[in-house]
């Protein structure tokens, strides 16, 4: 009983230390603006990932770019996102220093583009860990965990995305069916009053001659 407890204690510490660290935010990007987010490499080899996906405005496309801490520029690139899928760009530092990701939408006069990101970072675990003879089945079961623990988080983040998508569509539907239903109407209650004035005034006319 022991034993298996201290299995499962062992198990779940190197889970805890596979486990990756992210940083999600969601942000709004005007019109003819550009926005971005600076992440702090610590050291150099540091492998780090960055996933966006543009979830609301216009045609659901941004232009992305990633400037190192010198000022040189990793990727630049217009990104559509009709189906929800998220960008995935995993990068290794070669110096420690900030890195930008910037969201330009300079192109769209009218319309603002909501982002959702997020940077992950991993943190390895110990290599007194990592060399132990006893950890290895331990260390292969929780990366198998974690493995699948990511692959589940990453099906669940791209089904909000559609949800919200198709949610925005709907509710954008909604909008434009209630405007032209409130415009006919108002349309329909002015031709009328027209209407019946003008009788009015052709019968008071008529009447008016006839005398």
């Amino acid at each position: 009983m022991k034993a298996s407890t201290s299995s499962l204690l062992l198990i779940l510490a190197v889970a805890l230390l596979a486990i990756q660290v992210a940083h999600g935010m969601t942000m709004q990007i005007e019109p003819r603006t550009t926005e971005c987010f600076k992440y702090k490499s610590q050291r150099p080899g540091e492998d780090f990932t960055f996933e966006f996906v543009v979830t609301r405005g216009g045609l659901l496309d941004i232009q992305f770019r990633i400037v190192n801490p010198f000022g040189a520029v990793l990727h630049s690139e217009l990104h559509f996102f009709p189906e929800g899928e998220e960008f995935v760009k995993t990068i290794r530092s070669e110096a420690g220093g900030e890195y930008s990701f910037c969201f330009d939408n300079e192109m769209s006069r009218w319309t603002a583009k909501v982002v959702k990101f997020e940077i992950t970072t991993e943190s390895s675990p110990s290599q007194q860990a990592s060399s132990s003879e006893t950890l290895k089945p331990l260390e292969r079961s929780a990366r198998n965990i974690k493995r699948e623990l990511e692959r589940v988080l990453k099906e669940q983040k791209y089904l909000r995305v559609r949800e919200q998508t198709h949610r925005d569509t709907q509710e954008n539907t909604y909008t434009r069916v209630y405007l032209f239903s409130t415009l006919e109407s108002c349309v329909l209650i002015g031709m009328t009053v027209f209407q019946i004035f003008y009788m009015k005034k052709w019968f008071n006319t008529r009447k008016t001659g006839g005398v």
